[in-house]
Parts: C-alpha cells; structure tokens; sequence
C-alpha cells in the first residue's frame, strides 16, 4: 500500500451482486407500484365513462312487450316477450335505426321498422307515441291513449302495478319517473 492513501474496501463480487439484485428490486417494485395505481385509476375513470354514457330510452311499439329497457353506449338492452309469452333477452345497435323508424319486438328480438303513416307499427296516430322518461327501464306494456300514458310498472316490493299519468302534465325537459309504482314528472 502507497504511504499515505486510504484503503477501501471494495464490496467482494458476490455482496456487489446481491446489492444490485436489491436496488433492482426496489426499482421494479416502484414501476409496479405506479402501473398498478394507473390501472386502479383506469379502471374507475371507465366506470365513470361508461356510467356517462347511460342514454334516455327511446320510445318504440317494442316498449308495450318488453321490460326492463336500457339504452347506453349507442345500444338498447331489453328483457322481451317471445311469441310463447317466455322473457328473452334482446339487444339493438341503435344508430342501425334511421329516423322515422319504429323499434319493435319480433318474438323476442328488437328490430328497426319502418313506422305506418299513422305512427310506429300497429296503429294509432303519432301523437299517441309514449314519451321518453327513465320510467321506461322499469316499466313495461307502455302505452298512450287518449292522452294519458299508461304502463305496469314495479313499485319497491318488486310487484307490477298499474300506473297512470297525464301525458301533458310533465313540462319539456323533465323525466317522467317510476316512483314506487307512480308514474311521475321530476
């Protein structure tokens, strides 16, 4: 050893190894730690914009033999009657309906049919269309007649009961509801 220089202890091969080995580790578990946050994040941010995406019902003669409607992301989900009476799921891409078309249920399908110079398929006038509202989901046998909309609708014990509203009563802009069985304008 030269007089007057310190000696260092250099790390034998086997600790150098083992202490890379460590800061590697701590190095991964890091951008593991912030993948996982990011997905964490991801995760709830899709819920948001799936839950953004939830759309009003659109009205349509399927709404007298189907239940349970919902409309979200560009599609219509449905719980139908098929032509035995049984429940069917059914779905429908919606942009695949133009304007002037009825959304209409064939034995347990959502189909887009072009509506009668009357209205939408099998009958009445125009003006006897239901009106949208998130009623719709938990409603079903929807209908309009002489200015009165008319549905069963499932109050909070989960029974369907009849339910009756004035078609002018709810303003513009408001939600007709399924209130417990009531049909009203919030």
């Amino acid at each position: 050893m030269v007089p007057g220089m310190r000696r260092h202890a250099f790390p034998s091969a086997e600790a150098a190894e083992r202490q890379g080995r460590e800061k590697v580790g701590t190095i991964t578990d890091g951008i593991f730690k912030v993948m996982r946050t990011g997905c964490v994040a991801a995760a709830l941010l899709s819920g948001l914009c799936v839950a953004a995406q939830a759309q009003q019902v659109p009205s349509g003669s399927y709404l007298q033999t189907c239940g349970d409607v919902q409309a979200y992301g560009g599609w219509l989900k449905a719980m139908c009657q098929d032509r035995s009476g049984g429940w069917v799921e059914a779905e429908l891409v919606l942009s695949s309906c133009g304007a002037g078309t009825d959304i209409a249920n064939e034995n347990g399908r959502l189909v887009c049919k072009a509506a009668n110079i009357f209205g939408f398929g099998g009958g009445g006038f125009a003006s006897e269309r239901p009106p949208s509202g998130s009623y719709m989901a938990t409603c079903r046998d929807i209908r309009v007649s002489a200015g009165w909309l008319k549905a069963t609708c499932q109050d909070s014990r989960g029974r369907w009961v009849d339910a009756t509203t004035a078609t002018g009563w709810c303003s513009a802009g408001r939600d007709i509801a399924n209130i417990d069985g009531r049909l009203t304008c919030r």
